[in-house]
């Protein structure tokens, strides 16, 4: 299945953003097990996985797709009014997403309120696929593997199939 890279990248921007109140300080010479200065696919799956980033975002070793868009819906509603303004999703958004929320607030909103209620949040996400983005058994849920895939594949910037810190860098202060 192909995606849209924008949308997709948008998707990692609120996953990211939205466990970042859960995260725990990483340092790149603990994944680094080689000590080679770079963290293969293999390490930072691993490091990322062993690290239980869902367990401490949800409370469970995975999450369903409903799971996954109340987590994201939360994350974002800072001011937890129900709703999320388009500061709230540029708060979230912005280091990753090339500033583009104005244009990507319009899609969500869709009665034009200048907010994003919860079911017009979910229905974007499910009409985009974003889930299934991530979910890449297709099982409806979204495991520490899973989530570990597609995190090194944000973290690895320059594509080389390996983590350098400066990469590591980058994606442990924008997550």
């Amino acid at each position: 299945m192909r995606y849209n890279y924008s949308i997709m990248l948008f998707s990692a921007s609120l996953i990211i953003f939205s466990c970042a109140t859960q995260k725990a300080i990483t340092s790149f010479d603990q994944w680094d097990n080689d000590l080679n200065g770079s963290i293969n696919h293999h390490e930072f799956i691993s490091s990322y996985a062993a690290s239980g980033f869902i367990r401490k975002w949800t409370g469970n070793d995975a999450m369903n797709y409903q799971e996954l868009y109340d987590k994201l819906f939360q994350g974002i509603d800072s001011n937890h009014n129900y709703f999320i303004n388009k500061n709230e999703l540029h708060a979230r958004s912005r280091r990753t997403y090339l500033d583009t929320t104005d244009t990507v607030f319009i899609d969500y909103d869709k009665n034009s309120d200048q907010n994003i209620n919860h079911e017009e949040f979910v229905n974007h996400l499910i009409s985009n696929q974003t889930a299934l983005m991530w979910d890449t058994s297709t099982d409806d849920r979204i495991d520490e593997q899973e989530l570990a895939e597609r995190m090194f594949g944000f973290c690895d910037l320059n594509s080389n199939k390996q983590v350098e810190e400066l990469e590591f860098y980058i994606w442990e202060v924008n997550r």
